[in-house]
């Protein structure tokens, strides 16, 4: 393999020409200069650099103060849906109380009324009673002979006291077999309880027009 080597190297010294060209030399890169500080390209591009910024800032500010024009808008709509929220509260509290209170105020006036119409109704009957008693009870009573007397008894008189007016008004009578008719309708008095008012118990009013007529028996 060196002998080989070598025979190779041999071979390629001998194509070699005898006159070889003079190798060049470049010389090395030079590095860009540098701007100076008049340059004009330089100062533009500054320019440019501060302008893009302005802008940058200036959009910034203007998307903040549209958020904050929309959130301001926001929060005012928000008060006055609560604003209306709350005087619709108000006001149905308010006709709530005012329906109530019409309510309160009609059973009221419907209290006084039932008062007065049960006031009124206590004064006539009590005006009533007063008037019986102060008239009292006048009874005509046709005797067995034909003539008649008249029981002036006080208000609240009894059959009882009628028939004992009779006895003393005419003793001759045997009023033991006599019975006390209303004149109209002809019909007999009850005298089962001799405690009944004339009046009001029987019925027959404060001026009735009574019979003395003998019992039938049998």
């Amino acid at each position: 393999r060196l002998r080989t080597m070598a025979a190779l190297a041999r071979l390629a010294g001998a194509q070699t020409p005898a006159n070889p060209a003079p190798a060049t030399h470049e010389p090395p890169a030079q590095p860009a200069p540098a701007p100076r500080a008049d340059d004009p390209s330089r100062d533009e591009e500054t320019s440019r650099d501060e302008e893009t910024s302005r802008d940058a800032s200036s959009a910034a500010a203007d998307a903040d103060a549209i958020f904050a024009k929309a959130k301001a808008e926001a929060e005012l709509n928000a008060a006055r849906a609560e604003m209306a929220a709350r005087i619709k509260a108000d006001a149905a509290l308010k006709r709530a109380a005012a329906i109530e209170e019409r309510a309160k105020k009609a059973a009221e006036a419907e209290k006084r009324r039932e008062d007065e119409a049960k006031r009124a109704a206590e004064d006539r009957a009590r005006r009533a009673v007063e008037a019986r008693e102060r008239l009292g009870v006048a009874a005509r009573i046709q005797l067995p002979d034909g003539t008649s007397v008249t029981a002036r008894l006080p208000a609240g008189a009894t059959i009882g006291d009628v028939r004992g007016f009779l006895v003393a008004e005419a003793p001759e009578v045997d009023w033991g077999n006599m019975d006390i008719w209303n004149a109209w309708p002809r019909r007999v008095v009850d005298e089962s309880d001799p405690t009944r008012t004339v009046a009001e118990d029987l019925g027959l009013g404060a001026r009735p027009s009574l019979l003395a007529i003998h019992r039938v028996v049998g």
